[in-house]
Order: C-alpha cells, then structure tokens, then sequence
C-alpha cells in the first residue's frame, strides 16, 4: 500500500433498516379489506444496512465519484443473508414505513418521492454479529464511530484496537445521553485533542438543554453555544451540532465559533416545503466532515459541512429508490445523489464567525452601516433575492424582515399559532380565542405582519374582523362587536379579529377596556346585559396605540390605577406578543433600518404602482430614479413611521408612469407633514 494513502476506519453501531411500503399509498384508510384482498396492490418490504455499514458505503462511494484514489475505506459489511430476513439474530432491526410525498410541498403530482411517512420501531440484535468491525487496519488517518445507542457504545468491541493506530482525527457522531458510556468516557478522557463530536440540535434536546424551536439564527446559535459548553463533550477538539438540513454550529474549544445556515430557511422550515421524513441526515454530513478532515484539515470543514448539508437536502429530495419488480432488489438509499454531493461545493448555505453578545445580530456582524446602504438599495429595486447571502431573511406571505427583534417575535407568534390550528383540526379544545398583541410604532405595519401570518397558516379559510376602540363609546359597543365574533365562529371559519388601541382610554379611565376582555379570552365567553354567551374558537390580536413596545406596555407609568385597570390579569392571558420596530432608527446597536425601509418601499410601491415593477433576469425590478431611492432610504426621520412613507409613495403622481421620478414626488408643504422637506429634497438632489 503507498505511504501516501489515507484510511478512514468506521466502526459503531450497526443495524439493518427496513422499509414497508404499499403501492395502495394512502387509499389504504379509504378501501375495505376485504376488496383489497386479491386486488392489485403491491406491498414490499426493502432492506438496506444501516450504522455504520451505510456510512462505510457513503465514504466509498463520495470517495469513487471524487476519484480519490489515495483514499481507503475500511468498515463493515452486513452480508445478503442478513438482509433478507427481518429475524436476523446478530442485528437491530429498525422498521419504518414509507410512502409517496410531492418532492416539494404544493408541487406536480407527478413530481413524487418516497419518504419516510412513520417510524415504527426498533428489534434488538440478541447476539453480535460475525466481523462486526471488518478489517482492523495498520494506520488509520481518520476514525468514524457511528454511535446509535444500539449498544456498541457500552461494548465498543474493537475500538482499542483501531485507537492503537493512533489516529490523527475522530469524528464521532452521537446522540442522547452524549456521556455515561465506556465509550464517552475513552473518547473524552484519552483522545478529547484529536475528537469531532457530532450531534442535533434535537438530540441537545432529548439530553434536557434549554434549546428553543426556531425563532431567530442568533437565538438558537446562542442556547447551542450555552448547551455544548455545559455538557462534558465540550472538552473534545470541537463539537459539530446539525440543525436539520438547514445548517450547523460549530463550536470550536479555544477557537471560534462557526454558524453554518440557510439564510432563507430555519429549523423546520425546510422540511415543511419538502414533506415526508429524509433518508439520513446524520449520514450525510458526517461523511462529508470526515473526508474533509481527512483531506483538507480543519480549514476545510465549513465546506465540508455546507457540502454535508447540501448531501442531507440531495437524498431528501431524490427519496428513498424504489422498483416495485418484485424481481429487483436493490440498495433504497440514494448513494450516487449523495456521493454527488458530497464532492461538489454548493452555494446554498452562507457562514459566519458568530460572537455572541446582548442583542447580537448576524447582520451587524457582518456588514457595517456604510455598506448596508448600498445593500439596502439594491433590495429595493430587486428584492430579497438581491440580499448578500449572508443576511438571513424571514418571509411571510407579503411580510418580509432582516430584524432579529421582529422575526424572533413573529416567529414566536407563529409556534403559538401553529398549535392552536392544529388542536383546532385535530378535534381539540378551543372554546376560547387564542390571544396574541402586537406592538411597534405608529404606522410600523402591525396588523399587517400578523394578518399576512395568520393567512399563510390558514389560507382561504380566515374570516377577518377590525374594530377600533377608540372609537367605541361604551361596553355596549364592545358587546355587538362579540357577537359579530360570535356569529362567524357558529359558521365554522375562525375569525382573526384585531382589536386596534385597546390601551385606549373608556370613560376617561385609563386603560378602561382590559377588564372587559378578561372573561372573554379565560372562558371564551362574554357578557351582553345580565346573561353571557358562548363565544367560540377566535384569534384576538390586540394591537397597541400608546405603547410601541411589549416591554414599554406591560411597565407601569400609574402603578395603582393600571392594577385596578386589571393589566397584570390581561397580560397573564395574552398567548404571545409581536414587535414590529418599523422604519425609523431605533438606537445604536439598530443597523437593520435601511434594510427595513428598502422592504418596506419595494411593498408599498409594488401595490400602489405595480407597473413600476418590470419582468428582469434576476426577478421583478422596481424602476425608480436614484435621487428618489436614496431620499426615501436616507432621510433621518419618518414622522409617523410606516404610515408616512405610506403617505408620501400615496402623494405621489404615479398613476399610469413607468418609473417613479423626481416629478412625482408630492409638493414640499406636503412631504413636510412627514419628513424634514428641505433634507428629503436635498437628498434627492444628492
């Protein structure tokens, strides 16, 4: 053998996966038994070697397609008489079912992959397999240990012998407990400086750590970096976490940390486009972690983890192979997609060096304010789709943010929603709204952002309801307006009804309205006169005049009036909150406000002169003169926030012109009621 090659030895946990799948797909449910009985339906049970036999076979596989000749692969095998019966004593067996899902959620029917649809438990091997570890070789470069919890890390049968030829890296992949094993205990203990853990994120989870669901890049980074820090795995060379198919956090011992994402996508959000469960994640980057520091070294690994990512989204997508011949039996994991993968770079995935810090935010860590101008601009003549690929981007229908104040809020919102739909279509209990409150400056955009929410997780079916009550007179007004609730929830569809300024004042008295709405969002119930009526399944959302934020709310200007108000009993109802910061500069630490008015303009343009918005290569372009662009984006105040930039797109003569011009722009008096004139014409002036 050439001094010159390189050996990955894998070794672990090893299992044979199977796969049951009917060609009856989901008629199953819908057709008796008794007329499928002798029927044309197929039904097959697929095996495959799973553990690390199937790492073995990814490593050779990438290693074939690179053409890697200096790279040797040494791991086991699961022999054809294993896999053909699902009884084999020196085996766990894991058993799932699969079915056909649309490659992408709202895609062809045609378009079909087979996914993952239920796993379905596990059978314990009895006895150990024959070779279980293959050929234990001379030298190894790079050691993978596929540790499932299937056993091997409390009987690691073979390791020492592989530790003695002294690797130069360890990659082990992991999952709750990560410690309390014989195998944790040696890997931390004597080879923590040549070590790379991998895990997820839900596996940080399972071990009881504080790691929220997806609200923000930034939150979810940091309670990683808190998680791996408070474990004992902190003490190898790094510790690799994989957050789905979206990205990963690498956190370096003594070094700097590494968060690898989608900017267009966070935990979930991926999976929700593409239903179905994948083949294999886990599979996928830490083959690509293992070539790439076996090859490249450490400089090469956030590479190897955008191309571990991009593997997990390949064999997500192309699904598990199916031939429903029953004379064909052939290997279901989409091995040549991967290997693809595997060896070629991808630009679907951004970096950065993240440093955690009160209120951090990607953004400011990656661009100064000078340069997020520039950036600004050009998102609001092409869109988002023009943004760095660096700046991550929550979209919501209309709705977009680059601010990580208003996306952990809204996303927060969005987790609360979820569930109250889903224990709505599940038959659950929802005799009462859900209660929700948005804040954010005037004219910020506030229903906007929950009315564009609200309809995506509920399309064509939301029946939407405003009042105002300021303009309310007395509780009497309110009770009409509860039964207009009423009334649309008896008809089925749940009404999203926005309460507007219900800080307001009733009678003069401060806050007057909070204690009317108590029984409502506790009971689901309301009064109207001395009787009190069932109200139903609703979404309040109340939006705040006075306040422009959460925290500006709930603190006490009249600490006696405001308890007599009830507002610490409103609040302790409320489900979640939304702040919306709007256009306007917030304080220093605020680099996002150009971005924020770029979105902004771009939407209110779009509706108000969608002519302006013309067909290019790259998407639709806004055609609007520079000097205009740069007044709008630059200006240091809006007066009324969103609702003057509103108010100034409204003024002016657009109708029927294909560029927004200087000439359009409203008279000065004008643009005075909402900006510095005289800096605004400056401006467009340059």
């Amino acid at each position: 053998m050439p001094s010159e090659t390189r050996t990955i030895a894998v070794t672990g946990d090893l299992s044979i996966d199977w796969l049951m799948l009917s060609s009856a797909g989901e008629r199953r449910g819908a057709v008796d038994f008794i007329w499928m009985w002798g029927g044309d339906y197929t039904c097959r049970a697929l095996s495959s070697s799973g553990g690390a036999a199937s790492h073995a076979k990814i490593l050779r596989a990438a290693a074939l397609r690179a053409g890697l000749t200096d790279v040797l692969v040494v791991g086991p095998a699961v022999p054809a008489e294993a896999l053909a019966s699902p009884f084999h004593p020196g085996y766990t067996h894991t058993f799932a079912s699969i079915q056909q899902f649309a490659r992408q959620a709202g895609g062809s029917s045609d378009a079909l992959s087979w996914r993952i649809a239920e796993f379905l438990g596990t059978n314990p091997a009895r006895e150990a397999p024959a070779a279980a570890n293959g050929l234990a070789p001379q030298a190894v470069d790079t050691l993978m240990i596929v540790d499932h919890a299937l056993g091997f890390r409390h009987h690691p049968v073979g390791l020492p012998e592989l530790l003695a030829a002294r690797p130069r890296t360890i990659v082990w992949q992991t999952g709750a407990p990560l410690t309390g094993s014989a195998l944790a205990d040696t890997l931390l203990g004597e080879h923590a400086d040549e070590l790379t853990v991998i895990t997820s994120s839900d596996e940080l989870r399972k071990t009881g750590e504080q790691v929220s669901y997806a609200l923000s890049w930034e939150q979810l980074t940091e309670e990683i970096l808190v998680a791996v820090r408070a474990n004992p795995v902190s003490g190898a060379r790094r510790v690799i976490v994989i957050v789905g198919a979206v990205g990963a956090v690498i956190v370096e011992r003594g070094g700097e940390d590494i968060l690898v994402f989608d900017p267009r996508s966070q935990e979930g959000d991926w999976g929700k486009r593409h239903p179905g469960v994948g083949a294999a994640y886990g599979r996928c980057i830490d083959a690509a972690v293992a070539l790439g520091l076996s090859g490249g070294g450490e400089a090469a690994l956030v590479d190897s983890v955008k191309r571990g990512l991009a593997a997990a989204r390949a064999a997500h997508i192309t699904g598990f192979v199916v031939d429903l011949d029953l004379s064909v039996s052939a290997e279901p994991f989409p091995l040549d997609e991967v290997a693809r993968a595997l060896v070629n770079d991808t630009d679907q995935f951004a970096s950065v060096a993240y440093r955690p810090a009160a209120g951090a935010s990607i953004l400011a860590q990656t661009y100064a304010e000078g340069a997020l101008t520039a950036v600004a601009a050009a998102t609001a003549v092409h869109g988002i789709a023009s943004l760095p690929a660096g700046i991550p981007v929550e979209t919501i229908g209309a709705w977009a943010s680059v601010d990580r104040i208003e996306i952990q809020s809204l996303r927060s919102v969005r987790n609360i929603l979820e569930e109250y739909i889903q224990q709505r279509l599940h038959g659950g209990p929802v005799d009462r709204p859900l209660s929700v409150a948005v804040f954010g400056p005037p004219g910020a955009g506030k229903t906007f952002a929950v009315r564009q929410l609200a309809t995506v997780l509920l399309p064509g079916q939301l029946r939407t309801l405003e009042f105002n009550l300021s303009q309310m007179r007395s509780e009497a007004d309110l009770g009409i307006a509860f039964h207009e609730v009423r009334d649309v929830a008896l008809q089925g569809d749940p009404p999203l009804v926005f309460w507007d300024e219900f800080d307001a004042p009733l009678d003069g008295v401060p806050l007057g309205w909070l204690q009317h709405f108590l029984a409502p969002m506790e009971d689901g119930r309301f009064r109207d006169g001395a009787s009190f009526h069932p109200l139903g399944g609703a979404i309040f959302v109340f939006a705040g005049g006075a306040a422009s934020r959460f925290d500006d709310f709930i603190s006490y200007a009249d600490e006696r009036a405001e308890r007599a108000a009830k507002k610490p009993d409103f609040v302790s109802r409320l489900r979640g909150y939304v702040d919306v910061t709007g256009p306007n500069r917030q304080d220093a630490a605020d680099v996002a406000w150009p971005l924020r008015r770029a979105l902004l303009l771009r939407s209110l343009i779009s509706r108000r002169a969608p002519q302006m918005m013309r067909a290019a290569t790259e998407g639709l372009r806004l055609d609007i003169d520079d000097g205009v662009l740069r007044a709008f984006l630059a200006i240091d105040e809006y007066i009324h926030g969103a609702r003057s930039m509103q108010a100034i797109v409204e003024m002016s003569t657009l109708s029927g012109k294909p560029r927004f011009e200087r000439s359009s722009l409203p008279a000065r008096q004008q643009l005075a009621l909402h900006v510095d004139a005289e800096v605004f014409l400056e401006l467009v002036r340059g």
